[in-house]
């Protein structure tokens, strides 16, 4: 699992996009992979002006319960602006906000694979968040 980072002038984005060296990644991961994307999917349709960080990273939860309670997520959204912080875990979206967009995923069931499968910086907007970087966020095998 990596994230890539960028950083300039106190601002920085971050990019994670998981890649098997090898071939075919375990089934276990895969089925990590497929409950990260439907919390970011649903994660990301939510993050909209007016709703809090709090409402978006719960969904993760959510999820996780939905897809069967072996995973879970307490977290999603990382600060990227200087005046927001860690020092305040529940700002109301305002458009020009940035976040990176990440789901902490860990296992109740003791599972191998724990972190961030894939996620982006996105930036709020009055419409669809706007996503900084291209890169697909699909698993990369290489043989």
């Amino acid at each position: 699992l990596n994230e890539l980072t960028s950083n300039y002038k106190g601002y920085y984005t971050q990019l994670a996009v998981p890649i098997s060296m090898g071939g075919e990644p375990a089934a276990g991961f895969m089925r990590f992979m497929e409950v990260n994307d439907a919390m970011y999917g649903a994660q990301y349709k939510a993050f909209r002006a007016g709703t809090t960080v709090q409402e978006v990273d719960i969904l993760g939860y959510k999820i996780g319960e939905d897809m069967g309670g072996e995973w879970l997520s307490r977290f999603a959204c990382q600060t990227v602006d200087f005046e927001q912080s860690f020092m305040h875990p529940n700002p109301v979206l305002e458009p020009g906000m940035s976040f990176v967009l990440m789901p902490w995923i860990h296992s109740g069931r003791g599972h191998n694979f724990v972190g961030h499968g894939s996620g982006n910086t996105i930036v709020c907007t009055e419409d669809d968040a706007l996503v900084l970087h291209q890169t697909p966020l699909t698993t990369i095998i290489v043989d």
